[in-house]
């Protein structure tokens, strides 16, 4: 029989056991009835953040409190290894830097740019530019993945694509291998482009690319004639193909870029024309995680509901603004809802599915879809794709006789800078309509403008115009009213100025009706016969596109030249328009370059004259003024020109045209009077 005392201790070890399992099974009730609720509506979870990546979890939890050490380390290594030129080291870094901080957004934000931006521009290749620029975009993907509901992010992710790949200095090139991204491989094998000749020579199947410039008319017109730029230099600058065969070994150049696809390693020394091409192949596409370019997953969109999703079919008109496009639509839904007062935001209600931009004003952060629309149609215009004219390639395959007395035309069917200038104007409208930027009428603009005018009459209003602080319950319901018009035009007119709402708003508007598209087309044919391809220009052929006369439909039966068009069917008529600075600058910039043609084409023609007949000026400088009419120096119905003296004056300056203004008059030695003498008296 046990003594008493070890009865006792007995005792107390049942005890200690029932309390600690008491105490265990507590605590599990606890956590899932009460902790585990508050984490999932705080977010505080690892899966409720974002996808978990359990390799960086289990790192971190062996790390314990060495973490900030072992990161400090990375951090400086990352950044040696970058000085060393050690990329492919560097990019190992980086991974291990975001998994150690997976919710901490400035390392994903900061590597990816690093990768994106300073890495990149250390290769003298463009696809090896191209391939770092895709490295950090899929790094602030992952870390998109990882940290749900970050708007910054989101924004990155969309400002990348954008900036480094539609903006870049080699952009021509930039932009058709984002295009390559996202065809099938098989599709773009430059094997599919060979066949022999009856020697058993290789040679280029012009019946084949006949059909992949069918499907894919945007990308090929895009590296025949490259984009549209303002003077001969720079479009001799870019990177084009001359001939079918240049395309092929372009496709040839790039058959592994990052993509949507696994592209397999063609054979190593078999050239294209040796290799089999099978036209049953199927490609593989990769996970979600591995494609590029990186797209916001399936949802049910709330702000666009045309704005592409990872499942999204991707096309020939599919362009990296339609990319960014998506992905800024995908910011917006992180964002509070928009106030009742315009420019400004409801109180975020959910802080863990609602953030507002870090960086940069509210607003401006709501502009980006609607810029992205924007950016999507001035890339049709630049490239040539104005309406459902096709374009002609015909004599990229009169060498075959198969092709004999036929025409090959593609890419048309479509009025493609018509529809683009539609969505943008609608997404602007939109916008407006949400921040309240735009009033549903003259007439309800009209009373809040009384209602304001009121209102100010009665209150003394602050040096910037703001309505003085008042405590609204002290008000009366009519003054309430006058107030909240007080508030409600003060902020419109901020917001207004600092968003530039009214001239992406109006120009979106003007440049989506037919009349405009068929002028900005007729000018775009003029200059493309102007500079031309390869140095080749057709001066007289450019100086009759701007000066033939033509009755569209557009202009509705009206006799114009693409000059008088712009002038009397689009300035005229669209006040807002034809005054905005932006517009009159472009306005400047199209008279200049249709007066110094026509001066280059006189001269011309007087120098070949001179050459026989030495009465007659044949020198370039005997002319001090332009020799044609100026056809934008009028002035509207109400007296003010079409181009004010002070936008006239900024464009012959940024032209080189002008001296540079000065700000004053220049200060004499130290000590010396800046002000003139008084004149001497008689």
């Amino acid at each position: 029989m046990a003594s008493p005392f070890q009865q006792q201790v007995f005792r107390r070890k049942l005890i200690y056991i029932g309390l600690i399992v008491a105490l265990f099974f507590g605590t599990m009730l606890w956590r899932r009835n009460v902790i585990d609720a508050q984490a999932q509506a705080l977010s505080i979870r690892e899966e409720s953040r974002g996808e978990v990546e359990l390799t960086g979890a289990l790192v971190r939890l062996g790390l314990t409190g060495s973490r900030g050490i072992v990161t400090c380390f990375l951090w400086d290594r990352a950044i040696d290894q970058q000085k060393k030129n050690q990329w492919n080291d560097l990019e190992r870094t980086v991974r291990q830097l975001t998994k150690l901080q997976p919710h901490f957004i400035t390392p994903w934000l900061f590597q990816s740019w690093n990768l994106a931006y300073n890495v990149s521009v250390e290769s003298d290749r463009v696809r090896d530019k191209y391939f770092y620029i895709t490295r950090g975009i899929e790094l602030l993907g992952e870390g998109e993945r990882q940290n749900h509901y970050h708007p910054d992010l989101r924004w990155s992710l969309g400002f990348y694509v954008q900036h480094k790949i539609c903006m870049s200095d080699e952009t021509n090139v930039q932009r058709s291998l984002f295009q390559l991204s996202c065809i099938p491989p098989n599709e773009r094998d430059p094997a599919r482009f060979w066949t022999k000749d009856e020697k058993g020579e290789p040679k280029l199947d012009l019946g084949q690319f006949a059909a992949f410039c069918e499907k894919h008319p945007q990308l090929v017109r895009r590296l025949r004639v490259g984009m549209h730029f303002q003077s001969a230099r720079e479009k001799r600058r870019q990177f084009t193909c001359e001939r079918p065969e240049d395309v092929v070994q372009f496709l040839d150049d790039n058959f592994r870029v990052p993509s949507l696809y696994r592209t397999p390693a063609p054979p190593l020394g078999v050239p294209a024309f040796a290799r089999g091409w099978d036209p049953n192949r199927e490609d593989e596409v990769l996970t979600v995680i591995d494609r590029f370019p990186v797209l916001p997953p399936p949802h049910e969109s709330t702000f666009d509901r045309e704005a592409l999703q990872s499942d999204s079919p991707l096309r020939d008109s599919t362009d990296g603004y339609a990319v960014s496009h998506a992905w800024y639509c995908y910011a917006q839904e992180a964002l509070p809802e928009p106030s009742d007062l315009p420019g400004l935001s409801k109180e975020i209600t959910d802080p863990t599915r609602q953030r507002r931009p870090r960086y940069m004003t509210t607003l401006i952060f709501r502009n980006y879809p609607a810029q992205g629309r924007r950016y999507m149609a001035e890339r049709l215009q630049a490239e040539g794709w104005y309406d459902d004219e096709d374009w002609d390639i015909t004599d990229w395959f009169e060498s075959d006789p198969a092709f004999a007395g036929k025409t090959v035309k593609v890419g048309g069917g479509r009025k493609w800078s018509q529809e683009a200038w539609q969505k943008a104007r609608d997404a602007w409208r939109s916008h407006g309509e949400e921040n309240h930027l735009l009033f549903s009428g003259p007439a309800a603009e009209q009373r809040m403008n009384d209602l304001a005018e009121r209102f100010a009459k009665k209150h003394p209003m602050a040096g910037n115009g703001a309505p003085p602080p008042l405590r609204e319950e002290t008000l009366s319901p009519s003054e309430k009213e006058e107030f909240y018009a007080a508030r409600y035009m003060f902020e419109l007119s901020f917001y207004r100025r600092v968003s530039n709402f009214l001239h992406h708003y109006e120009r979106s508007r003007v440049e989506a009706e037919e009349e405009t598209v068929a002028a900005r087309k007729l000018f775009y044919q003029a200059e493309s016969l102007l500079y031309g391809r390869d140095g080749r220009s057709s001066p007289l052929a450019a100086l009759r596109a701007y000066q033939e006369r033509r009755a569209l439909p557009a202009w509705k039966g009206q006799s114009l030249n693409a000059l008088e068009a712009w002038r009397d069917v689009v300035l005229l008529r669209n006040k807002e328009f034809r005054r905005d600075p932006f517009i009159q600058e472009q306005t400047a910039e199209i008279q200049f370059r249709y007066l110094d043609l026509a001066d280059d084409v006189v001269k011309a023609d007087l120098a070949r004259v001179a050459a026989g007949l030495p009465l007659v000026p044949g020198a370039t400088n005997a002319f001090k003024e332009h020799l044609a009419s100026k056809p934008f120096d009028i002035k509207d119905s109400e007296g003010v020109p079409l181009i004010d003296e002070g936008t006239m004056q900024t464009t012959m300056e940024r032209l080189g045209r002008a001296p540079q203004r000065r700000a004053g008059p220049p200060s004499g030695p130290p000590g010396t009077a800046t002000t003139p003498a008084e004149p001497a008296k008689p």
